[in-house]
């Protein structure tokens, strides 16, 4: 890991996402944004039907019946959770819960990290991961008192290496670590690398979790903290009341109570990743393929900008996520998630027929 200078990571820019839709194109096929394409599930769907005359009362402001499930699902006490309206809610609230000095960020990844340590007047460190496989290790923070972090991380696909978040954390006696696991359920392997068992030994230690990913809800707006009970009612103070309204409530509670939704996405996950590296590895004339255990890839154009290929993809109804305003990645770099077998190979083949092309591009890319 590699400390980046601060003078470098300044802009407005930093802080636009995937997800935003093309003027004109708003049923364009989005890789931009890394949802399940197998949801929301039908259960939810129903749900929600049956739920909209509620819309007239408000929502439980503690948000009970889904607070005491998820703290049922991970093991711990319904006060070491706290929901929000997003996962981006709660790093917000934490930020502010926090209010750290100083913050490290290890780079590249999810910026809103960064904006939220900002708005309370922390500095910032950023660490870069290094190497052609950006990997991630631990790193000194230094005086920093939190640490941001992302397992999977977005928009590398990197995981942690197994058993070095713990030990890292065990060593730092005097630091803080937020890690936010939004995209770890879609792995088989999540009991394996999560952090939610440290919480319960360790008030230093925070964890982010997403319903908005893995179930397709970014249109409600769902994630939730998992801390030790002091921290944990200092986030919760930071909110507002009522954030999290009543139809997102209702969804998450038929989204968990889905476990056959769960394992048809791991098992879908599980090929579908494989097969859409395979086919992507077709293009490896063109891109690097940053090696990925999350639901997206971190592809790197070896000429041209992800700017001028994402404009010219617009032309085609596809969106893809130009990476290059991430802490650390270049103009080449862009994001894709995994869909639908169909849908994927829509889009490699868009990438042929781009990336292929002989001669001058005005999106700066030849072959």
């Amino acid at each position: 890991m590699r400390k980046l200078p601060r003078r470098d990571l300044e802009g407005n820019a930093l802080f636009q996402h995937g997800g935003r839709g093309l003027p004109g194109l708003e049923r364009a096929l989005d890789f931009s944004s890394n949802i399940n394409p197998l949801g929301p599930p039908r259960r939810v769907l129903d749900a929600l039907c049956r739920a909209l005359p509620e819309v007239a009362r408000y929502p439980d402001a503690d948000c009970t019946a889904l607070t005491h499930c998820l703290a049922a699902q991970h093991g711990v006490a319904p006060e070491q959770i706290v929901v929000g309206n997003g996962s981006t809610e709660l790093i917000y609230a934490t930020a502010r819960a926090c209010r750290p000095q100083r913050v490290a960020i290890a780079e590249p990844t999810f910026t809103e990290y960064l904006r939220a340590s900002r708005l309370v007047g922390a500095a910032v460190d950023h660490w870069l991961a290094q190497g052609s496989q950006i990997d991630l290790e631990p790193f000194e923070p230094g005086n920093a008192d939190l640490v941001w972090l992302c397992n999977p991380n977005n928009p590398t696909g990197r995981l942690w290496p197994p058993g070095s978040l713990p030990r890292w954390i065990r060593n730092q006696s005097a630091t803080r670590f937020v890690v936010d696991e939004a995209f770890l359920p879609f792995l088989e392997s999540e009991p394996e690398h999560s952090l939610v068992p440290l919480v319960h030994g360790s008030a230093k230690v925070i964890v982010l979790r997403s319903l908005t990913k893995l179930f397709a809800l970014p249109g409600l707006r769902l994630g939730y903290a998992i801390a030790a009970r002091p921290f944990a009612d200092s986030i919760r103070a930071e909110l507002p009341p009522w954030s999290v309204n009543r139809l997102a409530q209702i969804a998450g509670l038929a989204a968990l109570d889905d476990h056959d939704f769960l394992a048809r996405t791991r098992t879908w996950f599980r090929a579908e990743r494989s097969s859409f590296h395979q086919a992507l590895e077709g293009l490896s004339h063109h891109l690097q393929i940053i090696p990925s255990e999350a639901n997206f890839f971190l592809l790197r154009l070896r000429q041209g900008s992800s700017a001028g290929l994402a404009t010219a993809l617009a032309e085609d109804g596809i969106s893809i996520r130009d990476a290059s305003n991430f802490v650390g990645l270049a103009a080449g770099d862009f994001r894709v998630a995994v869909r639908t077998a169909a849908e994927n190979s829509r889009l490699v083949g868009a990438l042929h027929s781009l990336l292929d092309e002989k001669g001058n591009r005005p999106w700066g890319v030849r072959s």
